[in-house]
């Protein structure tokens, strides 16, 4: 329902990982019709890591691009369930129902809804989600920070050079999986408001004779 827009980082911070050197397979469909072929990633003769050094940077960089992109399919999500929510509230308030606002519908869609920013202000920053891109007011959310670790252990980006061609390192990892298991909290959480939250919320309002808020697919 609304941009977000953030300053310092873009491009190979969010492209994802490169592969390790090895043979792939490489499938195209088109029209239904699916070929295959084989493809050897070749190593950088330019690097002074090991195999297994770069073997071990691309897997790490390969979860923390994946739960950036949780954490991005997370706030759509959330963001989808707010926007029936304001508007809802809208509605309520703006009198067009014919009778004055309930204050208890009114409050109910409130509560909800502040329930579900309490949830994404800690993927995104509340003053990034605001579209003010160079705000440094507060600490950025669990997206931000899994892209920036992603240049770091990674590719590099911005003024971040990156770690692509060596091992991880010991704060990369105790970093990284301390993110992860934030994200699954707030993940909990949010699956928590769907099955609780929505479903009490919405039998409040069907007696009401107002129509249904429909969450998000989380798979």
């Amino acid at each position: 329902t609304r941009g977000i827009f953030y300053y310092g980082i873009g491009g190979a911070g969010t492209d994802g990982p490169l592969v390790a050197p090895g043979t792939y397979t490489v499938k195209l469909t088109v029209d239904g019709k699916t070929v295959t072929a084989p493809v050897k990633v070749m190593r950088d003769r330019n690097t002074k890591g090991s195999d297994q050094d770069i073997a071990e940077s691309a897997a790490l960089s390969y979860k923390i691009y994946q739960d950036a992109n949780e954490s991005a399919r997370l706030i759509n999500h959330i963001e989808i369930a707010r926007k029936q929510l304001e508007d809802t509230k809208k509605l309520l308030e703006s009198g067009a129902l014919g009778k004055p606002a309930d204050k208890s519908l009114v409050d109910a869609t409130a509560k909800l809804d502040g329930q579900f920013l309490e949830a994404e202000n800690k993927l995104v920053h509340p003053t990034i989600a605001e579209g003010d891109i160079k705000s440094f007011r507060g600490p950025i959310g669990l997206y931000l920070k899994f892209i920036w670790l992603g240049a770091e252990a990674g590719n590099g980006a911005a003024d971040v050079s990156g770690n692509a061609d060596f091992r991880p390192t010991q704060p990369e990892v105790e970093v990284f999986e301390m993110l992860d298991k934030q994200l699954g909290e707030v993940k909990s959480a949010v699956a928590e408001l769907d099955s609780k939250g929505l479903a009490e919320y919405n039998g409040v309002m069907e007696k009401a004779g107002m129509g249904r808020v429909v969450a998000g697919r989380m798979e």
